[in-house]
């Protein structure tokens, strides 16, 4: 095996589940080689033509990229409780398919809960008519079909099953509750990853701290992944004012807090600023394209690069288009490919 990863994914009932996909501080490994995971985000419900899947791979590719990362959406896979169908425009398998052709591997995003700029994060109507508490262990029952399902799905398309998906992500930006609701609630984040497992998911959990908090990297307790990320949109999105960096936008302590919280992981920005969407009524597609132009991936990107980031994925990269009653805010197509 080349390199020396200090860890394989950590052992569940004493057992390693995989030997595929490892780890040191300084990245992932894939078969024993060190990968620089650099990947974009790229939704199949947002563009569900699969005949063309496998152009935007091989662009994507072409860029240089290693991997992209992707969404399921919930509400349109179970949009009626108790009926889960992933078929047609909506099957993943074509996916998985495409992305293999064109050598690209995949950071799968199941959710339950995404956002994703999408309406209700994710979350199926029929979700509103229960009394439990969204995201907390109340809920989960209401999660096991969707979960069982998709995890199933992923599973199958997993390297150690010949397929291209690496990582995957429970839940989305756990990184805050509503007042008067227990958080950071181990027990439920520990259930997410339990159903996930329980799914067939073998592969390394990785997580996206909706900044870097720390919660639940290695070592914190029930709920923790294998692998620490966070996000970061340091720019924000006012493309009203496209001209404008606000002082202090610039992240300088990246480095330091990864030191602190995940030293023994491959320092990890799931989703990394490569757009902004425009609300209704907003200032026009043509203003946020400045605001997050060459000069911003210049000063931005390169500056990421100095904290040896490693997995490092932009959001978006194709960003598609919103179906019906989907979006909740519209993106922009930062890629234009």
């Amino acid at each position: 095996m080349g390199g020396k990863p200090n860890q394989m994914i950590k052992p569940y009932k004493r057992e390693v589940l995989q030997d595929i996909v490892t780890w040191d501080e300084h990245s992932i490994f894939i078969r024993g080689q060190r990968i620089m995971l650099w990947s974009g985000e790229f939704h199949p419900f947002r563009l569900p033509v699969p005949g063309l899947w496998l152009d935007v791979f091989q662009k994507v590719k072409a860029l240089g990229y290693s991997g992209v990362s992707f969404y399921t959406d919930w509400a349109l896979l179970e949009g009626k409780e108790g009926n889960f169908t992933a078929e047609g425009i909506f099957a993943l398998e074509p996916f998985f398919a495409a992305a293999s052709e064109a050598g690209i591997y995949l950071v799968a995003r199941p959710g339950p809960y995404i956002n994703a700029e999408s309406s209700g994060g994710g979350f199926p109507g029929w979700l509103q008519t229960k009394k439990a508490v969204l995201r907390t262990p109340d809920y989960l029952p209401y999660t096991n079909l969707y979960v069982q399902s998709i995890g199933s799905i992923i599973a199958k398309a997993q390297i150690t099953n010949g397929g291209p998906v690496v990582l995957l992500q429970p839940e989305n930006e756990y990184s805050q509750a509503t007042p008067g609701t227990l958080f950071p609630n181990h027990a439920y984040f520990q259930a997410v990853e339990d159903q996930y497992r329980a799914a067939g998911i073998v592969v390394p959990f990785v997580s996206n701290d909706a900044a870097p908090h720390g919660y639940f990297a290695p070592g914190t307790g029930n709920g923790s992944v294998d692998i620490y990320g966070h996000d970061a949109y340091p720019l924000g999105f006012d493309c009203a004012n496209p001209y404008d960096w606000p002082n202090g936008s610039l992240p300088t302590d990246y480095h330091t807090l990864h030191l602190e919280q995940s030293p023994s992981t491959p320092y990890t920005l799931s989703e990394f600023q490569g757009g902004s969407f425009d609300p209704w009524g907003g200032s026009t597609y043509a203003n946020c394209t400045i605001l997050l132009n060459q000069e911003f991936k210049r000063v931005f990107y390169k500056n990421d690069m100095s904290f040896g980031v490693t997995i490092f994925s932009i959001y978006m990269t194709y960003g598609g288009t919103n179906w019906g009653n989907l979006e909740e805010q519209v993106e922009v197509d930062c890629l234009i490919i």
